[in-house]
């Protein structure tokens, strides 16, 4: 790939059609960005500069973590929000501009799933099938998956999707009384207490529990982060599988299996099908959403000055 007599990188092209055509290029921001810039169109149809609003969503396309992602980075570098925050710039209605303002914080929320990946942390005891789930979720065999309890010691991590949102999914220990006397059941134990920190920060926790096992009572009480999930659905079901949000069995059917978690992602998180609708206006860093937020506040309060945190987004 050369521009203007510069060698950019060396790289791989995949040419799917003419309209849609792959670069598969080495890792290094700067040439990403440099090669973005020989490639694309303009950031704006309307104007070769691009205004900031505009240009911080367009650094951020190199970054986006899903099509989705980078989708709706492009609607906001043609104009989007900026179109959306000058029409509540112009408006006398604020009933409008209030139901407006919500709007755009919710398109502001959903948007946030589709750039940033959520920690998705499997957890719950040995031999759940937490790790066949992972691999099924990633489309590899990146975890070992043994009947032996605990097989499983250290955390993996891996990028993935769930019906298009992108996800980092975390492969926990099993969890059980590790035998400490041993070296093995020590190093066991220091996985354990790992996948309790990790799980602690996670945004989502799906919590196995194998169907011909032991599973939980109805009554027990579980973080508002958690979703159940009984495993190795086709080998029975216990008393207590109705206390679970899904039944899957990942290793015999795992196209399925990352379907429903797909399902309850969605309904967990109170996200559309789609993650991206052409065209709209989204909220999509911390600045803007922040303006936003002040903009409602200050109109629920009754102050005539509610349009001045838009006005200042539009500036920077």
């Amino acid at each position: 790939l050369e521009s203007g007599g510069e060698v950019l990188d060396e790289a791989l092209v995949w040419i799917e059609t003419e309209q849609r055509v792959e670069l598969h290029l080495h890792a290094s921001p700067p040439v990403v960005a440099r090669v973005l810039a020989a490639v694309s169109p303009q950031p704006s149809t309307r104007d070769a500069r691009p205004t900031p609003l505009e240009q911080r969503a367009w650094e951020l396309l190199p970054h986006a973590s899903s099509e989705a992602g980078a989708r709706i980075l492009l609607d906001q570098v043609d104009g989007a929000l900026r179109r959306a925050l000058e029409a509540l710039c112009a408006t006398g209605d604020e009933q409008a501009a209030a139901a407006s303002l919500a709007t755009l914080l919710e398109a502001g929320r959903v948007a946030r799933f589709a750039l940033v990946p959520t920690r998705v942390a499997l957890v719950g005891p040995v031999n759940a099938g937490k790790s066949t789930l992972f691999n099924a979720l990633v489309g590899a065999q990146r975890a070992i998956v043994s009947p032996e309890p605990g097989a499983t010691r250290d955390v993996l991590s891996e990028r993935a999707e769930l019906g298009g949102w992108p996800v980092q999914v975390l492969d926990t220990a099993g969890e059980r009384r590790a035998p400490v006397e041993t070296a093995s059941g020590e190093l066991e134990e220091r996985g354990q207490q790992l996948a309790r920190e990790l799980s602690a920060d996670a945004d989502w926790i799906v919590r196995l529990w194998a169907s011909d096992g032991a599973l939980p009572a109805s009554a027990a009480p579980r973080d508002p982060r958690e979703v159940w999930v009984a495993s190795r659905a086709d080998l029975g079901a216990g008393a207590g599988r109705s206390a679970c949000d899904a039944a899957l069995s990942a290793a015999r059917d795992p196209r399925d299996a990352a379907a429903q978690l797909t399902r309850l992602f969605v309904r967990e998180h109170a996200l559309p099908a789609q993650p991206w609708s052409a065209g709209a206006a989204a909220p999509f860093d911390a600045p803007s959403r922040s303006a936003l937020e002040l903009a409602r506040a200050r109109l629920a309060a009754g102050e005539r000055d509610w349009r001045e945190p838009l006005r200042e987004a539009l500036r920077r």
